[in-house]
């Protein structure tokens, strides 16, 4: 018994002087001309005695790296790293520790001044609750329009006076960068077809939008996202484009952008005109219903002319101030002057062709419409990462229609007849609204969202027919206040097995 005792004590005394023995080397690396920590540079431990790997690790973020458990010997230590020297340096470990201080490695002679990474984005990317199309990828942006892209949007539709449509409704919410816009709220098919393509980055179809939008849009949301700068560089940068085609068609443009360090800023303008010519007819049978004979046929001709002149400007200026704080101003301008013509004439006969009604319609109209939009956006969070965030922003608007509208009626049968008519519409408004928001983040899983949002209307719309005139006032003030929780819901599938026996 004493024997074993004293053959484990022994036996545990040699373990312990052995590791007793072992020690570690640690050091530091830094760039030999910055003078900056090194991080994942490789370190490696060679034994002189049979050129064997001692060890070897990876310098930390601040360029610091430690060997354990190394026995005493003769070794020479070597870093590598790309785009620098190798390091080498003999060293005789006899201590429990050592720290070899700071190591410098030297930029290789022969560098790259640049690399370059490209990547192909696709055109249509799919996902549960969106659709994102990247204009970039479409031929037609570099001279058509919005309304032309929306066209190869699938479940997205444009008719032929470019009025939109998601999945088979026009309840649509439209949004620029994120956010309601003027231009789009009042009358979005003409000014879809006036923004240019080549200004935009990409477009987002959200067809099952989240409880953080607005339900104003049943059918879903067009996000429209703008490009905030054509380079990466900084100084100025610019792009004009221009295009003819038939019937007077006419569009140019140009985009600018200046970047430097803090501030990145970017405008655009574009110039559209045509002369579109509408030819429509109408042929109509009404029969009796009891016995199926031919009470009258109506037939109606004509034609439409519209020559519109539209231009559209924005700028967007962002101004990073610091880590924590940013500031963004952008402003809106559409101005569209239209000049219609049109001429309609209605025959209306019997089963046996004799005239029963003839009335030919010409009209004139001339409207022009502007609108504007300035928004600032400011941002600020409490920490690094940008979790605990406060952020305010403030939108006006303002808009001014009128549209004059005079037609003559000649009817020659039944009787001789002749009128004019003139009507005159007249529309001017504003919007106003702020909001504010604060999120906290409580954990991981949770955060607090606490908010303000104040929406101010004011319009004023005048009918005027002849010597009559009907005038409608609206002031409308909204106010909201929100708190929630958001949490992210964990949803864990169990299987099993469950079965049962019969014993008989």
């Amino acid at each position: 018994m004493k024997r074993t005792f004293t053959f484990i004590s022994i036996f545990v005394f040699s373990l312990t002087s052995l590791f007793a023995q072992t020690g570690f080397i640690t050091g530091k690396v830094i760039d030999d001309n910055t003078n900056e920590p090194m991080p994942f540079v490789n370190v490696i431990l060679i034994n002189v005695k049979d050129s064997a790997q001692a060890s070897g690790t990876a310098t930390d973020k601040n360029g610091i790296f430690k060997m354990m458990n190394i026995a005493p010997g003769i070794y020479f230590i070597k870093t590598s790293f790309i785009g620098y020297e190798a390091y080498q340096s003999n060293i005789s470990f006899h201590k429990s520790n050592t720290d070899l201080g700071t190591i410098k490695i030297k930029p290789t002679a022969i560098l790259l001044n640049a690399v370059s990474v490209t990547g192909k984005k696709e055109a249509l990317i799919s996902t549960l609750d969106q659709r994102v199309y990247n204009v970039g990828k479409d031929i037609q942006s570099q001279s058509g329009s919005v309304s032309e892209i929306l066209q190869n949007i699938p479940s997205v539709s444009v008719d032929v006076n470019g009025n939109v449509s998601l999945r088979g409704t026009s309840n649509i919410t439209f949004l620029i960068n994120g956010r309601p816009s003027a231009l789009l709220r009042r009358n979005a098919a003409m000014a879809l077809q006036q923004i240019p393509a080549n200004s935009i980055e990409r477009i987002e179809v959200i067809t099952n939008p989240s409880a953080k939008y607005k339900p104003d849009g049943t059918g879903g949301i067009i996000n429209i996202i703008r490009k905030k700068g054509s380079h990466s560089n900084s100084g100025i940068s610019g792009q004009a484009n221009a295009s003819i085609g038939n019937e007077e068609r006419l569009k140019a443009g140009i985009n600018l952008n200046y970047k430097s360090e803090n501030l990145n800023s970017f405008f655009n303008y574009s110039l559209q005109h045509s002369a579109g010519t509408v030819i429509f007819s109408d042929k109509r049978i009404s029969k009796d219903s009891t016995t199926g004979n031919i009470k009258s046929i109506y037939d109606e001709n004509g034609n439409s002319q519209s020559k519109p002149w539209a231009h559209i400007a924005s700028a967007d200026v962002t101004y990073d101030i610091n880590d924590n704080n940013n500031l963004e101003i952008s402003g809106d301008y559409f101005y569209a002057k239209t000049k219609h013509s049109g001429i309609s004439i209605i025959n209306i006969t019997n089963d046996n062709n004799n005239p029963i009604n003839n009335l030919s319609s010409h009209s004139t109209n001339s409207e022009y419409e502007s609108e504007g939009e300035a928004s600032a956006v400011y941002e600020h969070s409490f920490d690094e990462e940008g979790n605990n965030a406060i952020s305010l922003e403030a939108t006006f608007t303002a808009y001014d229609e009128q549209e004059k509208l005079a037609f003559i009626e000649n009817q020659s049968i039944p009787v001789i007849t002749s009128s004019k008519k003139n009507l005159l519409t007249q529309k001017s408004g504003n919007q106003t609204e702020v909001k504010a928001e604060y999120v906290l983040p409580l954990n991981d899983k949770q955060e607090i969202n606490a908010g303000y949002v104040g929406e101010f209307y004011y319009d004023d719309i005048r009918y005027s027919k002849e010597l009559n005139t009907n005038r409608f006032l609206l002031n409308q003030a909204i106010h909201v206040f929100m708190v929630f929780i958001n949490r992210v819901l964990e949803i864990s599938v169990f299987n099993w097995d469950c079965g049962a026996k019969l014993l008989f």
